[in-house]
């Protein structure tokens, strides 16, 4: 057939058309079984674009907008694999910067079972939270501060060590805990105080003491010192000093002005709840000058001063009384004549009692034959563990 022409119609029907310049249609133009299509404007496909022999094996897409690819698509690149390229099994590749509000990722990877893994560098300048639910104390956050201006983590209850999770610290409304084999080992509470195992904040002037390699620290009361002030010593034959402190490491007892009314040495006697003891003693007593030789004794029943047994001399020193180990205790004393000081006058012992220290005894002599007549003392207390 050739070509027909409707003059009434309009209509040209024509089994093969070739056109060496343009052909304007103001219509519809119908065609199929083209080999290219190129147009410089807009081409509509009112009921959709289907790429292959059909639906899916190449790719195609809706009038309502759906498009299906069941190859490779590659975006912004000429190269397969370059730009964003979507393959067949769901991966995703993009190989510049991506841009996005919001980016849901909920897809197993198939290697450990994450939804996300990020294998090299990442950079988040915003805040990232992790967590299963959108309550704030249910995620793990990681951004700025917004007080500092620095980086920040954020942890509603705790950080756990990876290769122990029994070592972890806690957090709870002020306080800071560090725990180990899921014990609670120490603590800062809200106003800056250290706690050991839970709230055990210790007393006013405590300290913590290590217990060694093996053992957790303790509460401790440091050592200190107690004066008392001076006291007569009286006119009687003794004078006792009764202490009920057991935390006692050290006396210092301090005298002046004492006299004794006879001709005997004065001492120290030591005792517990059984009484004062008189025996046990290992004491080395001396007296020196520049004009008489080194005089020594040895009393078993007291700390006794020695070469001292004269009613005319008046006396300034210290005793000290230093505890070694349990109710052992060292004693050591130095005293001068005040109303004739050339010679120095000292003693050295120790004495084991068999339970706690409660009394100190001042003894005008060692049988109490004789009586004090004047002076004082006064006693310093130190306070520790030995």
């Amino acid at each position: 057939m050739g070509v027909q022409i409707n003059g009434t119609t309009g209509n040209v029907i024509a089994t093969k058309g070739t056109f060496s310049g343009n052909v304007g249609i103001a219509g519809t133009l119908t065609y199929e079984d083209v080999t290219d299509i190129d147009a410089v404007g807009l081409i509509t496909a009112r009921s959709g674009i289907e790429v292959g022999a059909s639906p899916g094996v190449g790719a195609s897409i809706s009038r309502q907008g759906n498009a299906i690819f069941s190859g490779i698509t590659t975006i912004g690149s000429k190269e397969v694999g370059a730009g964003i390229t979507l393959s067949p099994d769901g991966h995703v590749s993009v190989s510049g910067v991506t841009t996005s509000s919001t980016i849901h990722i909920g897809v197993d990877t198939g290697v450990y079972g994450e939804n996300l893994v990020v294998t090299g560098t990442s950079r988040v300048t915003g805040i990232a939270s992790f967590g299963t639910s959108n309550s704030s104390s249910m995620q793990v956050n990681i951004g700025m501060s917004t007080l500092s201006a620095a980086p920040v983590l954020t942890v509603p209850d705790m950080i756990k060590h990876s290769g122990d999770p029994e070592t972890r610290i806690r957090f709870d409304t002020g306080i800071v805990k560090v725990e180990t084999t899921k014990f609670e080992r120490l603590r800062v509470g809200p106003n800056g105080q250290l706690g050991i195992t839970g709230a055990n904040y210790g007393t006013s002037g405590q300290v913590l003491t290590s217990q060694g390699s093996s053992t957790a620290v303790q509460w401790a009361t440091p050592a200190s010192a107690t004066s008392g002030t001076y006291t007569s010593v009286g006119t009687g034959y003794y004078k006792d000093i009764t202490t009920t402190s057991t935390n006692v490491v050290k006396y210092d007892i301090m005298f002046t002005g004492v006299s004794i009314g006879g001709g005997m040495e004065w001492q120290f006697q030591l005792g517990d709840s059984g009484g004062v003891e008189s025996s046990g003693y290992n004491t080395v007593s001396a007296y020196r000058s520049h004009n008489v030789s080194n005089k020594t004794s040895n009393p078993s029943n007291a700390f006794r001063w020695y070469g001292i047994g004269d009613a005319s001399y008046i006396m300034d020193g210290r005793f000290t009384l230093t505890r070694i180990h349990n109710n052992k205790w060292f004693g050591e004393g130095l005293l001068l004549r005040t109303e004739a000081g050339s010679t120095i006058y000292d003693m050295i012992g120790t004495k084991e009692l068999s339970g706690a220290l409660t009394t100190i005894r001042i003894s005008s002599s060692y049988d109490d034959s004789e009586v004090f007549d004047g002076g004082h003392y006064k006693v310093i207390e130190y306070t520790g563990t030995v």
